[in-house]
């Protein structure tokens, strides 16, 4: 009896120890979050076809690569062939890799049908910097002129606008905290009603310490069945 309980004990002890080491702070070597695009308003828009672009534009510190993966068109999907500036590769059938290598702009845009009612995606970024001008990644959305539409970004509406859906300088660790998002909502646009959201992806330790904790209810709820019985 006394050898059971001991081995009880034991196993309680080794499952939190797995929860603690499951729950400490890994390195990482960038930083990830996910980005929502409301493109309902869009479809049967006179000013499509339409298409996602990404930029990374170059600041002073060292250089930054910006991953795009996981991409999901709800009523709709990518269309043509993707246009590449400088260091940039992929598609949006798979994923997107913008290197800053020296280029001032790296660039990449590709249409998407014009049913798309949303599109997401997922974005990784390396976190070099020098703490002068920082890297920035942004994203947009072009009309069937390769124009940006219209967005409520620093500056929109005049000659030299950005008009940008996301903003995310890449200086910090809080990246995701730094990021900010746009409406293209604003007088004079001919494609209002388009929204963005930015949500943090959890870092691998949190799923870690999720399975854990689960773990570890289910040995107590056996526990508690096997003393009821």
């Amino acid at each position: 009896m006394k050898m059971k309980r001991n081995i009880r004990h034991l196993s309680l002890s080794l499952l939190f120890s797995t929860c603690i080491l499951l729950s400490a702070p890994i390195s990482r070597a960038d930083l990830a979050f996910h980005v929502d695009i409301n493109t309902a308003s869009l479809v049967g828009n006179p000013s499509g076809p339409f298409s996602l672009d990404f930029q990374l534009s170059q600041g002073n510190g060292l250089s930054n690569t910006v991953t795009l993966s996981h991409f999901t068109f709800t009523g709709g999907g990518a269309t043509g062939a993707p246009t590449l500036t400088s260091a940039v590769t992929g598609d949006l059938g798979s994923s997107v890799v913008l290197h800053d290598t020296g280029s001032a702009i790296n660039e990449f845009y590709q249409g998407f049908t014009g049913s798309t009612t949303a599109i997401g995606f997922d974005v990784s970024t390396t976190l070099n910097a020098s703490g002068g001008i920082p890297d920035a990644f942004t994203v947009a959305i072009l009309d069937s002129s390769t124009f940006n539409i219209q967005t409520t970004s620093p500056g929109s509406g005049t000659v030299s606008a950005t008009d940008y859906l996301v903003s995310a300088p890449i200086d910090v660790t809080t990246v995701v905290a730094s990021a900010a998002t746009y409406t293209s909502d604003v007088s004079g646009s001919t494609t209002p009603g388009v929204t963005a959201t930015v949500t943090a992806v959890p870092e691998p330790s949190a799923y870690g310490f999720t399975i854990g904790l689960g773990a570890l209810a289910l040995l107590l709820a056996r526990r508690a069945k096997a003393r009821n019985a």
